[in-house]
């Protein structure tokens, strides 16, 4: 019998390469690019600095014993002094016997405060900054202290809010109050809010709703920085009808207006045309950023945690004006929690 002979078996593992980079903006605005490679900020990792590297989250609010039977989302923190204020969208859900209390999800909706001496809580309930119906806060500080709270305006028929024709320095408006027949539409359907405070703690004077925007169909999500001289770049969901809703981003020399818009739509992110919403404007020292939320797929086309589901997009901007969309997730809907828990959404 011939004896048998072995013969190792050489494996030669080639690296995947990454496309090669020739300025930061081909690392999303979020890193260098180094002799043709990515060099990621802290915070982003991934060959174009185009996933963020995400940590722990911790459940700032409700809490049971401050609003029992609520439930909150959009929420925005700003540090003034020793302690952290936040601003959140509450509604009560439930009432004692377990039924629902409202009809859709924003009925009966008010912007509480709450504070506490660390970002991630615990949070105690101060007061309710904005009352019903309003959601979707974000807040922001100008270069004079004074603080504004972006908000939308939820077709409350009895929210003060004043009349206004669009035209002056201030759109127009006055001090009376009109209920729903303000020319930006009906209150909340479509209305983007802002009120402006001296100081955290408010109390929040709400100015009136940003009548600029009363032929643009549908707006919601405020998210705004504030630019040299405490002019604003605002960002903001629509609706055009496809695909069903999109981001503008705008400009203003004040809190105030008139705003402008830059750009007739942002682009997609992902691979798939599909809404997007909730953004959050923010800027870094090479341009501006949207984290957004992308509807690119469902649990019904994609596993959960598929990259391909993206519920969190990137978008990201030199000047604000020509803006540019990630085709790679910053964040999936895998959710780790500081406790140890975790939890996949849809």
């Amino acid at each position: 019998m011939t004896p048998s002979r072995c013969f190792p078996l050489l494996v030669v593992l080639l690296p995947v390469l990454a496309t090669p980079c020739s300025s930061s903006l081909d690392c999303q605005l979020n890193g260098e690019c180094v002799q043709t490679t990515c060099r990621c900020d802290p915070g982003w990792t991934g060959p174009a600095c185009s996933r963020l590297r995400e940590g722990r989250s911790w459940v700032l609010w409700p809490q049971p014993e401050a609003q029992p039977r609520s439930a909150s989302w959009g929420a925005s923190i700003v540090h003034d002094g020793d302690l952290y204020h936040m601003y959140a969208m509450v509604v009560n859900q439930r009432a004692l016997n377990g039924t629902y209390l409202t009809c859709y999800h924003t009925q009966g909706a008010q912007v509480v405060h709450a504070t506490a001496t660390n970002i991630t809580g615990p949070y105690s309930l101060a007061d309710v900054a904005l009352p019903p119906e309003t959601n979707n806060p974000h807040a922001i500080r100008l270069s004079t202290g004074e603080y504004l709270l972006f908000h939308m305006n939820d077709n409350n028929p009895e929210l003060p809010l004043p009349r206004c024709t669009g035209a002056g320095d201030n759109g127009g408006c006055t001090n009376q109050r009109n209920g729903s027949t303000t020319p930006c539409g009906d209150v909340g359907r479509g209305t983007i809010g802002v009120a402006s405070a001296k100081s955290a703690a408010g109390p929040w004077n709400v100015s009136y709703p940003l009548c600029a925007f009363s032929a643009i169909p549908n707006i919601a999500n405020p998210s705004a920085v504030v630019l040299p001289n405490d002019e604003i770049m605002l960002a903001f969901r629509y609706n055009p009808g496809d695909p069903g809703e999109a981001l503008l981003i705008a400009k203003a020399p004040s809190y105030r207006g008139p705003y402008t818009v830059l750009n007739p739509k942002l682009p997609t992110v992902g691979d798939q045309k599909r809404g997007t919403e909730d953004p959050f404007l923010y800027r870094s020292e090479r341009g501006f950023h949207l984290l957004v939320h992308e509807y690119n797929g469902t649990q019904r086309e994609w596993p959960y945690g598929d990259g391909r589901m993206i519920p969190g997009g990137h978008l990201f901007s030199p000047d604000g004006a020509e803006w540019h969309g990630s085709s790679y997730p910053a964040y999936t809907n895998q959710v780790e929690f500081a406790n140890g828990t975790s939890i996949l959404l849809n």
